[in-house]
């Protein structure tokens, strides 16, 4: 479990139905959670790392603004939609990969499916209770383990 105590989840801002890029709502909530990690986290250094989709790059543009931090847009957190589990290994995988990382905290943004995963595989496997978070369409989260619970803050 200590290898996730400086790695947080946030789950890319609100969109239109059917348009790829974020609302006014969602870039409000990628400003609101960028100064909330800052404001919380006032560390000198963060790496953002996104999913692939549209939402989490743009999502990934408006947090390093805040954080002033470098973004990684590549398919490290790639999941096909129709891919119903994220199995353990996958998330180690990811973690293995951060690893080498030379940074204070790092940022995952990507999609509500992929951290509802996250969460319950990680509770699952490290004994810590899963929260209740809200994944549905339209929340945006910031998702991170402290003192062996999770935390999180809605936007």
């Amino acid at each position: 479990m200590g290898a996730f105590q400086d790695i947080f989840f946030l789950r890319h801002g609100m969109s239109d139905e059917g348009c790829e890029g974020l609302n006014k709502k969602g870039i409000e909530q990628m400003e609101e959670a960028g100064n909330f990690l800052k404001g919380k986290f006032p560390v000198s250094s963060w790496k953002i790392y996104t999913s692939p989709g549209p939402r989490a790059k743009e999502s990934g543009k408006l947090v390093s603004r805040i954080l002033d931090c470098e973004v990684d847009e590549g398919a490290l957190l790639f999941k096909p939609k129709d891919e119903t589990t994220l199995v353990l290994h996958e998330v180690l995988r990811v973690l293995a990969e951060l690893r080498g990382v030379e940074k204070e905290k790092i940022l995952i943004i990507t999609n509500g499916k992929f951290l509802k995963d996250v969460v319950a595989q990680v509770s699952n496997t490290s004994n810590i209770q899963i929260p209740s978070i809200n994944f549905s369409r339209g929340s945006a989260n910031v998702i991170w383990i402290e003192n062996s619970c999770w935390e999180f803050k809605e936007f």
